[in-house]
C-alpha cells in the first residue's frame, strides 16, 4: 500500500529539543575525518574499496561504493538497521553505483550490538551516544561531498532501523541532503528500548523517555522539508505499529509512505523500490552541462 500522504494529519509538535542538544546537533560539525584506504576491488563498472575512517578517536570501517566512469556524481550515505554492519546495504549500494551513484556504507555504533546495548541501556549515556553519533555522521557527510567525483548538490540517505532513526535526525540537523529513504524508523528510542529490555517498566520507563526525548526523530523529522521523504514499514513488525505510524506521521512533505508485507527488515521488494525511488530523485550519473556557443 502506497500514499503520498497529502491528507495525513500530522501528529502534534514535539517541542523537547534543549537548547544543548540544538546547539551540539546543529553548530558546524569539526574537521573533516581522516581516512585510510585499503583495498579497492573492481567488477562490473564498480570499485569497491575497503576505507577506515577516524570517528570519535576511533577507527571506523565503511565501504566506498563508486562507478568508475568519470565525473561528478550524485551520492548516497547508507547506514545498517541492528543487528547488522556496512555490508549490509552492499548490494544496493552497487545497483546505485551501476546506475552512476556514489555509496558510502559505515559501520555505525551499533554494529557492535553487545557495546551498543550497554549504552542504551541507562538514558544519560544513551542520549550522549544518539548526539555524538548525529554530530559524527555530519561529519562523514563533510568527507563525502568533498570527494572529487561527487556533486554535492544530489546527496541522499538510505537507512533501516536505527539507521533510519538517525537519518530522522539528520533530516531535521542538516540540510545538504535532499533525499531520504527510511526503513523501519520508529518515532522514538524509548520505543526500541522497551523491546529490547523488558525490565523497563513503570517509572523507570517513564523516567527514560523524558531523558531520551530530546532525541528522539520525531522532533526532526517535520523539518526535513524541503527534503523528499520515502518512508517504509512493514505490516508484520516486532516492534508496536503505532511507533512506526508516529514515525511517518512526523515526516515534512514531500513524502510517500509504503507499507509492505513484511518484517522488521523487509523484504527484497522495498530494498528495490528505494533504490529506484533514490535513482529517480537524485539522477544518475554526471550531470553534462551542454554549453552551447554564442550566436553570431
Amino acid at each position: 500500500m502506497t500514499w503520498n500522504s497529502s491528507g495525513m494529519s500530522p501528529p502534534p509538535a514535539v517541542n523537547v529539543i534543549d537548547e544543548s542538544v540544538k546547539r551540539r546537533l546543529f553548530d558546524p560539525p569539526g574537521p573533516l575525518p581522516a581516512f585510510e584506504e585499503r583495498e579497492a576491488k573492481e567488477t562490473d563498472g564498480v570499485r569497491t574499496t575497503d576505507i577506515q575512517l577516524a570517528m570519535n578517536g576511533e577507527k571506523v570501517p565503511a565501504f566506498l561504493v563508486e562507478p568508475l566512469e568519470g565525473g561528478r556524481h550524485p551520492a548516497v550515505l547508507a547506514l545498517h538497521p541492528a543487528p547488522g554492519d556496512r555490508s549490509f546495504f552492499l548490494k544496493e549500494a552497487r545497483e546505485l553505483a551501476r546506475s552512476g551513484v556514489v555509496s558510502l556504507l559505515i559501520d555505525a555504533p551499533w554494529a557492535d550490538v553487545q557495546a551498543w546495548g550497554r549504552d542504551l541501556a541507562e538514558p544519560g549515556p544513551g542520549r550522549e551516544r544518539i548526539v555524538s553519533t548525529a554530530v559524527e555522521l555530519r561529519r562523514v557527510l563533510d568527507f563525502l561531498e568533498r570527494r572529487g567525483n561527487v556533486n554535492s548538490s544530489r546527496m541522499g540517505f538510505l537507512g533501516m532501523s536505527l539507521g533510519a532513526m538517525l537519518g530522522g535526525i539528520l533530516a531535521g540537523a542538516d540540510r545538504r541532503i535532499s533525499a531520504f529513504v527510511l526503513m523501519s524508523g520508529l518515532a522514538s528510542f524509548t520505543d526500541v528500548a522497551a523491546v529490547n529490555i523488558p525490565v523497563l517498566k513503570g517509572e523507570a520507563l517513564e523516567r527514560y523517555r523524558d531523558i531520551m526525548a530530546p532525541v528522539d526523530p520525531v522532533n526532526f523529522l517535520g523539518e526535513a522539508s524541503p527534503a523528499q521523504l520515502f518512508i517504509q514499514y512493514g505490516r508484520r513488525d516486532v516492534f508496536p505499529a503505532e511507533a512506526l505510524e508516529r514515525f511517518a506521521g512526523a515526516g515534512s512533505q514531500p513524502k510517500t509512505v509504503t507499507v509492505y508485507d513484511a518484517s522488521h527488515f523487509l523484504n527484497e521488494e522495498a530494498r528495490s523500490d528505494g533504490v529506484d525511488w533514490l535513482i529517480e530523485r537524485l539522477g544518475s550519473g554526471p550531470r553534462v552541462i551542454e554549453v552551447k556557443a554564442p550566436s553570431k
